[in-house]
């Protein structure tokens, strides 16, 4: 028993040097996250992991980052929209909404690794920026507050409007299930300009303001 304990305690003591080694070295310790993969190289005096980008998922994964950052998506809708542009996992499965997060949360992505609860910075490829990184960490966490609710159907102008009197803010709403007003919260008190507005009315100004921006020919 005694040499079996020391054989043991041998094994986990050589573990944990080759783990510190490769922690001061800034080699991976195992799989890349999803929008990176593995090679061995063994064209070298000493077998080496390589880790570069995943042609097809790591632009989908920066795209998680980007859309996230705005603060007008939620995890659940950016999800459905990388997923709807072909994004899976390793094993061809779909992304979850936890997989999501989890890759929001995963600092190798700007350039260190997780170990313990320890950052070590790693010497591969980053797929985004550190200041993009924490623009997603503030969403996340609540710190970058939106000035209007999530809702289920994608509306053109939501979070857009606001009266230009009292300054309360409008909310889209759907109507019969085909028609859509905006319609002031009237968080400010009482205004007796603001009131329901078509959408599509509101499209048509801004559509005839967007008319009158014209390059001219000799440009």
């Amino acid at each position: 028993m005694l040499l079996a304990n020391d054989f043991r305690n041998k094994i986990s003591d050589k573990v944990k040097l080759s783990v510190q080694k490769k922690l001061k070295e800034g080699t991976i310790l195992g799989a890349s996250p999803l929008g990176y993969l593995n090679k061995r190289r063994v064209d070298i005096k000493k077998e080496k992991v390589e880790v570069y980008f995943d042609p097809e998922r790591a632009p989908l994964v920066r795209q998680i980052f980007e859309e996230y950052a705005t603060g007008m998506f939620s995890m659940v809708e950016i999800r459905l929209m990388v997923t709807n542009s072909g994004l899976q996992t390793k094993k061809g499965k779909k992304v979850s909404v936890s997989h999501v997060e989890n890759i929001l949360k995963n600092p190798f992505y700007y350039g260190y690794m997780n170990y313990k609860g320890m950052l070590y910075k790693h010497i591969h490829p980053r797929l985004i920026t550190k200041e993009l990184f924490d623009e997603c960490q503030r969403v996340r966490e609540g710190r970058r507050k939106t000035g209007y609710k999530r809702t289920q159907k994608p509306f053109v102008l939501k979070g857009l409007l606001k009266c230009m009197h009292c300054r309360c803010s409008y909310s889209p709403e759907l109507k019969k299930k085909k028609y859509v007003y905006m319609r002031p919260t009237k968080s400010q008190g009482d205004c007796l300009v603001c009131h329901h507005m078509n959408e599509t009315k509101i499209l048509s100004q801004i559509e005839d303001v967007l008319k009158s921006m014209l390059i001219p020919k000799h440009i």
